[in-house]
């Protein structure tokens, strides 16, 4: 008898995990942000592996950029993704610089 596979769907996740699903195994990306006085800044985490990926897009860019590359790496690596100050959630963000930026992703 054939059975439909389970359709995954947004609604059935929090909203602080993203479901991916790579060559049959499943994933969680964790959503979290990092508010500070110029706004709040959202990234995404997997779970911990003894090395890691930090993804960081360019300038009108935001993580959605490394979806490929996530799906790619997720199975064997830490991967780290984040919307930079003033790019795709992390809007409004006020008194944008680049070294505003570096700061948010050194700490």
């Amino acid at each position: 008898m054939y059975s439909r596979p389970k359709i995954l769907v947004w609604a059935d996740y929090p909203f602080n995990l993203v479901p991916y699903t790579i060559r049959g195994q499943f994933f969680l990306l964790k959503h979290k942000t990092q508010k500070n006085k110029n706004g709040v800044v959202h990234y995404w985490i997997s779970e911990k592996k003894s090395n890691a990926l930090l993804f960081l897009h360019g300038a009108t860019m935001d993580h959605d950029l490394f979806k490929e590359q996530i799906d790619y790496f997720l199975s064997g690596f830490s991967v780290i993704t984040i919307d930079l100050p003033s790019h795709g959630l992390s809007t409004p963000y006020s008194n944008f610089s680049l070294e505003d930026s570096a700061e948010v992703v050194i700490r």
